[in-house]
């Protein structure tokens, strides 16, 4: 699920509109690149909310230059907000997994807004 960052798994850089440092649930801050707000606590399942997610997506593929596989940005997305391993391996009733779901939503979300290129199967990247 978690892959430790290598040389192939982007990370969010200092100059990325999301902080790197996990934040307190008491501390938000906006992102430059969407309206929201960050900083929210975890659900109960221990995943952040579907807005948080979208956006970090959003702010993700927006420094990415080609087309991304989902499972490095599950990797990126899940190494930013921190998530743990039990969080990651949260499945929901159909059996499928709880984490790849919800960042899969944001991806939807950004298809609807526009803002996602869907015309490759298996793969993701925002128009410029």
């Amino acid at each position: 699920m978690r892959g430790a960052q290598g040389a192939d798994t982007p990370r969010f850089n200092s100059q990325s509109p999301i902080s790197e440092t996990p934040k307190q649930p008491d501390e938000v801050t906006v992102s430059p690149l969407a309206g929201r707000t960050h900083g929210r606590p975890l659900d109960d399942v221990g995943l952040p909310g579907q807005s948080d997610v979208t956006d970090a997506l959003l702010a993700f593929l927006y420094r990415q230059n080609d087309w991304i596989k989902p499972s490095v940005t599950y990797s990126a997305l899940s190494d930013h907000f921190g998530l743990t391993s039990a969080a990651l391996s949260a499945a929901m009733n159909d059996g499928r997994n709880h984490w790849e779901n919800r960042v899969q939503w944001a991806r939807k979300e950004l298809v609807d807004r526009g803002l996602l290129d869907n015309s490759r199967h298996g793969f993701w990247k925002l128009f410029k």
